[in-house]
């Protein structure tokens, strides 16, 4: 797995363009952000986060995974969570 979001192939990079959506100060394909960071660090207050998981469970529906617990995906969530949420 990459290190940076500007690392990001196939499924993850569809889910750091996801966050990229609701982060408004940066360019996540294209600046190296590190994948630690926290969705606050990208902008996301609670509203978005719930944005966010009703995607990541729209993705995971379509891989005919479970959903994810409503409070999930909150400020604290790592882009990597994120990215596991989707892509694992």
């Amino acid at each position: 797995m990459a290190t940076y979001t500007n690392q990001a192939t196939g499924c993850a990079r569809s889910a750091v363009y996801a966050i990229d959506v609701m982060d408004v100060d940066r360019h996540l394909l294209e600046d190296p952000v590190p994948l630690g960071d926290s969705l606050a660090h990208c902008g996301c207050g609670s509203q978005k986060c719930r944005i966010l998981q009703q995607w990541v469970n729209k993705k995971r529906a379509i891989a005919g995974k479970p959903q994810l617990a409503a409070g999930t995906i909150k400020p604290a969530t790592t882009i990597a969570e994120v990215i596991a949420h989707v892509c694992s």
